[in-house]
């Protein structure tokens, strides 16, 4: 009789402590939205007595990663001078957006623009479809391969070989169809 009374005892108690643990758990709603990830740098570099020199740096980084799309923007610029002479002058911007079809192949669209004062080039754009193919895709660290037609426009001084000089021709623009290559690895060390 003892033996019975205590197993409906523990019989008991195990069932209300099952029941009580089950009414005091709650719904978790995942928000497990992509979120933009974003990095921002800049640099100086100043050095004073035999040569007088100044370097300055910036850039901008962001992307999203959706399971079905990627999206990556970017800026950077950098200005130097050597002894009151610019040696350096470059603005440059990218974005691409990347439609996943599988875990590893997709199609993009690429966008550049750059300008660089030293190299007279007042500017290039670059439009660039494609597809790709990712290689490694793990958390921390992607390799891909990209390959597609580019359209490049750019205007930029022109370098006149009997005058020697450099000479602006308004309208000096120039446009031309390329086939486009590259490869992207990304390592991210996020703790």
């Amino acid at each position: 009789m003892k033996r019975r009374i205590l197993a409906v005892f523990i019989l008991a108690v195990l069932a209300l402590s099952g029941r009580a643990a089950s009414t005091n758990q709650t719904a978790v709603v995942s928000t497990n939205k992509p979120a933009w990830e974003n990095s921002v740098s800049a640099g100086l570099s100043l050095t004073r007595g035999n040569s007088d020199t100044l370097l300055t740096t910036a850039a901008f980084k962001t992307r999203k990663k959706t399971p079905e799309n990627e999206y990556m923007f970017g800026v950077d610029g950098s200005y130097g001078k050597n002894d009151s002479v610019k040696n350096n002058e470059t603005l440059h911007g990218v974005g691409q957006y990347n439609h996943l079809f599988s875990e590893h192949f997709f199609d993009y669209l690429n966008a550049e623009a750059l300008h660089d004062g030293i190299a007279d080039l007042q500017y290039r754009i670059t439009l660039s479809p494609g597809a790709g193919y990712y290689f490694v895709k793990k958390t921390n660290t992607t390799l891909a391969g990209e390959v597609g037609p580019a359209l490049i426009s750019n205007d930029s001084v022109a370098w006149t070989p009997l005058t020697r000089h450099c000479v602006w021709r308004n309208g000096l623009s120039t446009s031309s169809m390329t086939m486009r290559a590259s490869g992207k690895k990304w390592n991210s060390s996020r703790r």
